[in-house]
């Protein structure tokens, strides 16, 4: 489980820590790898992503509701609300963004410190009736400042290291999208997947007939797939492929199906 970090605290290095990063891009327009977005887009994804928290944290959604779809799935709302909002940032440099980037945080941490903690968010751009916990809104912010980080380093050829301290506070939203990420695959084969990670994180994924869900673990599972935190945070986003790090030692499978590493075939990236 996380160290006694506040999340809060590791939401504001996470975000000084990728605006030091947008600091060093030169070009806006550069593509960056692993997603279909310019430097550019992702910085204002990320500025944005946090002003449309600030924003649902006063349950205010008058500059988003054009951008929630009224039906589709979990990732078909997501995707119209991501590129959606990307108009409402219109600062395409990288280094103004890298400003704006530390603005929209620390607006988003004043609005969650003047609020009932206790009152969950509203976020209707994944479903009409859903809420957030604060503690699910603040996993899936640093995970938004990890993994696109992780995009704009790699593309740049900078270091960007994920502490499992970091990466653990990312497990939460993880375990919560899992149900909404199913992928359909193989619906009638019934598979129990242990995720074992090193900072004590200790679950279950069921594909049953169609469904998945997470579990409480069981004596045994079916496969049972140890790895670091960061490591699994990047394999569910979609940046890490579980064979390749099975390949290099980073992941061991164990059980009775030993071997059967295709989780990953199982679930679509959010």
């Amino acid at each position: 489980m996380p160290t006694g970090t506040d999340p809060r605290a590791t939401l504001r290095a996470s975000v000084e820590r990728t605006s030091a990063l947008l600091s060093l891009i030169t070009d806006g327009q550069q593509p960056v790898l692993g997603c279909n977005w310019t430097a550019g887009e992702v910085g204002a994804h990320l500025v944005v992503t946090l002003q449309t928290y600030a924003d649902a944290a006063g349950n205010s959604f008058d500059r988003i509701s054009p951008y929630i779809a009224k039906t589709g799935n979990f990732r078909e709302r997501l995707s119209f609300l991501t590129e959606g909002t990307l108009k409402l940032v219109s600062e395409r440099d990288p280094w103004a963004l890298s400003r704006l980037l530390v603005r929209a945080a620390a607006a988003f941490l004043d609005s969650i410190s003047e609020r009932d903690h206790a009152v969950s968010i509203r976020a209707p751009w994944y479903g009409p009736h859903v809420r957030l916990s604060e503690e699910l809104a603040l996993s899936l912010l640093i995970g938004e400042q990890l993994v696109h980080g992780h995009d704009l380093a790699i593309t740049i050829g900078h270091p960007w290291p994920i502490s499992n301290d970091d990466a653990s506070h990312v497990i939460p939203i993880v375990i919560a999208m899992i149900p909404f990420l199913n992928n359909n695959v193989a619906s009638a084969d019934r598979i129990r997947y242990g995720i074992r990670l090193v900072d004590g994180h200790h679950f279950d994924i069921v594909f049953d007939d169609g469904a998945v869900e997470v579990a409480t673990p069981a004596a045994t599972a079916d496969v049972e797939l140890a790895l670091s935190p960061a490591d699994f945070v990047l394999a569910i986003y979609g940046r890490h492929s579980l064979q390749t790090l099975a390949a290099g030692g980073r992941l061991r499978s164990l059980g009775g199906r030993q071997g059967r590493i295709d989780l990953q075939d199982r679930l679509v990236s959010p």
